[in-house]
């Protein structure tokens, strides 16, 4: 099978299913996929004369359309339920769960704003928000911090004492604490988040 009509095939099943199964005599049984990787195997044999061949501009043409078109396959998200999303991850750079809920949004193309709690704590609102929808003050409140002394004495606070020691102490909240409007999670919380996209 010559380049030209290689290519012509590649192009013409591009929009048949994803595997592909061709029975010829030159190739013999080939199982394909559609990607850049099998795309370059396909055509491994005419690689080394490409170069010279006048096709050549007429082939990168393609492979760069290829990987648009890809790209818009592979990625499966609504736009619309994107632009709904408010995503806020309040948590420190250092935090493990935090890297893994940021991982989380970047993965699936979700656009989000990180705030450094070390740098910026919650106001007073926020906290109650999220609060009230977590289990109240106890729920936020992160039992592994290193802060134990902290943690104890908040326990001996009057309510209105032991929010404001709690957002003087942003250390001893737990995190991240995601918000997307009304909704918010306390903690590494994936199989929410997914009920959100």
């Amino acid at each position: 099978m010559l380049l030209r009509e290689k290519l012509a095939f590649w192009k013409a099943s591009w929009a048949s299913e994803s595997d592909i199964f061709l029975n010829s005599d030159a190739f013999g049984e080939l199982k394909m996929k559609k990607s850049i990787g099998n795309f370059t195997k396909f055509f491994a044999p005419d690689l080394l004369n490409l170069c010279q061949n006048c096709l050549l501009r007429e082939l990168v043409s393609f492979v760069i359309l290829s990987r648009v078109l890809m790209k818009r396959k592979c990625v499966k998200r609504d736009d619309t339920k994107e632009a709904a999303l408010n995503i806020q991850i309040f948590g420190t750079k250092k935090c493990n769960d935090t890297k893994k809920a940021e991982r989380f949004f970047k993965e699936r193309g979700i656009k989000y704003q990180f705030i450094d709690m070390k740098e910026k704590g919650m106001s007073k609102g926020e906290f109650m928000s999220v609060a009230s929808a977590n289990g109240g003050i106890e729920g936020m409140l992160d039992q592994n911090s290193r802060d134990n002394e902290t943690l104890t004495l908040i326990k001996y606070l009057s309510e209105e004492d032991r929010l404001q020691k709690i957002l003087e102490n942003p250390q001893v909240i737990k995190t991240p604490v995601v918000r997307n409007g009304k909704q918010s999670t306390v903690g590494y919380r994936p199989e929410v988040w997914k009920t959100w996209e």
